[in-house]
């Protein structure tokens, strides 16, 4: 909870120094609102929620980054990585950080074709 009492605590001497509460609201407080730090761990007041979200503003209600995601962003990840991808996992990987997983999906490729099988004959 670091990060949130710090939020409050900024929020709190803001209200002060402006001489009105919420009249000047932190991207942070703002995020926290919409839902980008997750579900908060208790019901917020609803005015509050509407005077920093806006009329109508809603809260996010699933993890930040599945909003971001779209059926696109399989069907590019399948065209850029081609046999390199062998799972789905491998496809998020690609989504979330596309270099270090294109990077290692060929790693792991050229791995798997060094590998040399032989056997053993008595002469």
């Amino acid at each position: 909870m670091t990060p949130l009492s710090q939020m409050v605590g900024n929020q709190a001497v803001t209200n002060v120094l402006v001489g009105e509460r919420y009249k000047n609201i932190s991207n942070e407080v703002k995020n926290y609102f919409k839902g980008e730090y997750g579900i908060a761990p208790a019901p917020v007041d609803e005015a509050l929620q509407a005077k920093i979200l806006g009329e109508g503003g809603k809260p996010i209600d699933c993890r930040i980054e599945d909003s971001k995601r779209t059926g696109e962003d399989f069907e590019n990840a399948k065209k850029a990585l081609g046999d390199l991808a062998e799972s789905e996992e491998d496809l998020m990987s690609w989504i979330c950080f596309p270099k270090q997983a294109e990077d290692y999906l060929k790693f792991r490729k050229e791995n798997r074709e060094k590998i040399v099988k032989y056997t053993i004959e008595e002469a």
